[in-house]
């Protein structure tokens, strides 16, 4: 499942308190700043005091998003950096699962409002990765009626019940709309 949708700040924050009050889902960081381990978010504020979800460019702010009824198990790998590029950091993490969520909110510059985006493998996707990625486990282990379900859920709050402009399948969120009325450009 692929979504991608337009929202402003206000319209982040609204989905990341929907996300800590009304489900199950942990947010962790799709990848650790370097030189630092992956964080787990157990509230709004932890976000807003780390991240800017106003500016930035596409995937400004990307996080893995995991329900303990998925069943699977998360992996935090540990990524070998070439200091000569990374700042001098030698390493940073990432947060993988054959059937993780992906939220990434894409930002605002001068160039626009970036969509934000979210998605997963499907079951069959999942498991054709398993030779090149092995130590994530077997697809079978993970819950995929209640990842699909959860998706859907998430898919419908944001594009039937809260867009209130549609481009295609790309919800418009109202922050976003509002943006948009005020000169704004939304990137694809």
């Amino acid at each position: 499942m692929n979504y991608n949708f337009y929202a402003s700040q206000d319209d982040k924050l609204a989905l990341l308190q929907y996300l800590f009050n009304e489900t199950d889902l942990h947010l962790y960081d799709s990848y650790s700043a370097y030189g630092e381990e992956v964080s787990e978010y157990s509230c709004l504020e932890e976000i807003t005091s780390k991240f800017d979800l106003d500016s930035g460019s596409q995937s400004a702010v990307m996080f893995q998003l995991w329900s303990p009824l998925f069943s699977g198990a998360i992996h935090c790998e540990r990524i070998n950096l070439d200091p000569d590029y990374c700042q001098g950091h030698t390493f940073r993490y990432r947060t993988s699962g054959r059937g993780l969520i992906q939220l990434y909110l894409g930002g605002r510059n001068s160039q626009g409002l970036h969509y934000s985006h979210l998605g997963h493998y499907s079951e069959k996707g999942a498991a054709a990765w398993e030779s090149v990625s092995p130590s994530l486990g077997r697809t079978s282990l993970w819950n995929w009626q209640v990842i699909n379900s959860t998706s859907r859920k998430l898919k419908y709050l944001l594009h039937n019940k809260w867009a209130v402009e549609k481009r295609g399948s790309i919800g418009i969120l109202p922050g976003a709309a509002a943006l948009e009325q005020q000169g704004v450009l939304l990137k694809l």
